[in-house]
């Protein structure tokens, strides 16, 4: 494809018989090329910029600066990224082109989504919405249903997601937008699953994955599956989760994914871990570390060294979990302060929404940093006790803690008009919302708990997260870190 963007743009400038020309050229190959090659989008859109700001051509200049917003974007420099598409949209408002302003309001909110804005990124939607309306796009008009929708369900407000979702499947299916059908049947899938109804959520991704075989979109059919495989691995269903991931793991192989295919590994490595063969969950782990290696995903690598330090610590061999621990702390303490963009997600829409359902909250690097800083200190300590891991008053803290803890990201101002108050999801500290009897003594005022390499092989809590797991449609091991860090929390560890 990229060498038939390239082939085609040599064409057109041989033939180009004035400046204006030229530059409508050169932006129309970076346009099509910002996905497949940023950085040559971005060289071909500077030279246009430059010709078209020689030659006074307003719609040059806005073509050029939409493109070079956008790569911005794709690069994780949001600051940049607002400022050249917003340069942009003032252009295209002026000479009055309604199709430039929509494609530079879809990149603005998708710079403020990455950016965790919110608000801003739903304004930019809303406003793509009337113009699509206006101009009587119903794709377009079906594309920004969906990121509204993409919005609501990033704040946690799934009812509204799924009428915006549902919206824009209704106007899918009428102009037969088969691919667009199967992007809305899979976000649906994962509001559903959010909503507590993961049976449906999987009745949606199989419709998803049908209409991805008929049309022989290989990528989607690959997200299709993987998302399939995480349903059945929520319901503990593990082999069929297994032979989903490496169906995919196959497709990501010939496709030449590398993260991808580090993810997939990880992903069986999970699944091993859970049927308690920790030797072949070794393997793969490991062998989705060295691939990450080999990329660079720094991310990536601090994940899964977390992982294989959780395996070391089952096996007992707090050596090795230690070290592994420690790894993936330094990965962490190197990364924390970069700006995080949402990973692994699905497949962008042709209109280069986000997906609907990353999330702009704490980033997993932080996470990590907070697990490992306290699990490394602690993963040496001998085991005093068999107690069970949660007592009376840790089920009160986590009930506590439900009702107290805010429904938006630290820092992020409540919202008001279009966003309503949005309800706060099921998390890990709602697995007891009573207390239950307890069990063991309760630890005096200031007693130090049991090591944390105990809570993590804890029978008890492994029961009650996957149990939430399943109903939620949550990924266990967030659920596993975030009870974990709770803890870590109430003993000020």
């Amino acid at each position: 494809m990229i060498n038939a963007i390239i082939k085609e743009l040599e064409a057109s400038l041989k033939i180009a018989a004035t400046s204006e020309e030229r530059v409508d050229a050169l932006n129309h190959a970076a346009w099509e090329l910002r996905f497949g090659d940023a950085h040559t989008a971005m060289q071909w859109a500077d030279e246009a910029l430059k010709e078209a700001k020689r030659v006074g051509y307003a719609k040059g200049i806005a073509e050029a600066l939409r493109s070079r917003g956008f790569c911005l974007w794709r690069k994780n420099e949001f600051e940049k990224a607002l400022n050249e598409s917003q340069r942009a949209l003032q252009i295209f408002e002026e000479i009055e082109d309604m199709g430039g302003q929509i494609s530079v309001l879809n990149t603005l909110g998708n710079i403020h989504y990455k950016s965790g804005n919110h608000k801003s990124a739903l304004e930019s939607y809303q406003k793509t919405l009337v113009l699509n309306q206006v101009v009587g796009d119903r794709r377009g008009e079906a594309n920004s249903l969906n990121n509204i929708g993409g919005i609501y369900a990033s704040i946690k407000d799934y009812r509204s997601a799924l009428e915006f979702h549902e919206k824009s499947l209704k106007i899918r299916i009428a102009i037969q937008d088969r691919v667009g059908e199967a992007n809305s049947l899979n976000h649906l899938a994962s509001v559903y699953s959010y909503l507590g109804d993961p049976k449906r959520g999987l009745e949606y991704y199989e419709k998803s994955l049908k209409i991805r075989i008929s049309i022989g979109d290989k990528k989607g059919e690959a997200a299709a599956l993987q998302s399939l495989g995480n349903i059945h691995y929520n319901f503990g269903h593990y082999e069929k989760a297994l032979d989903c991931y490496q169906r995919v793991l196959k497709y990501k192989q010939e496709a030449g994914d590398k993260q991808g295919e580090a993810y997939l590994l990880n992903s069986i490595g999970n699944i091993f871990s859970q049927l308690g063969n920790h030797e072949r969950a070794l393997m793969f782990h490991q062998r989705g570390l060295e691939l990450q290696k080999h990329i660079g995903d720094k991310q990536g690598e601090s994940e899964t060294l977390m992982r294989l330090g959780k395996i070391f610590t089952k096996q007992q061999n707090n050596a090795k979990a230690s070290e592994h621990f420690q790894r993936a702390l330094s990965l962490a303490d190197a990364l924390k302060s970069k700006p995080s963009s949402a990973s692994r997600p699905l497949p962008p829409e042709k209109s280069e929404f986000p997906n609907a359902h990353d999330t702009a909250e704490e980033s997993g690097v932080i996470r990590v940093r907070k697990m490992v800083d306290e699990t490394a200190a602690r993963v040496g300590q001998e085991k005093k006790s068999h107690e069970a891991l949660f007592d009376e008053s840790d089920y009160l803290m986590l009930a506590k803690h439900e009702q107290t803890k805010p429904s938006l990201r630290e820092g992020e101002q409540k919202v008001s008009g279009d966003l309503k108050e949005m309800p706060v999801s099921a998390t890990a500290d709602t697995i007891i919302t009573t207390p239950k009897k307890k069990r063991g003594r309760k630890p005096h005022v200031g007693e130090k708990p049991k090591k944390i390499t105990y809570y993590l092989k804890n029978l008890v809590l492994e029961k009650k997260l996957k149990l939430l797991s399943v109903e939620t449609g949550r990924d266990l091991s967030a659920l596993t870190t975030e009870a974990i860090e709770l803890l870590l929390q109430k003993y000020n560890m």
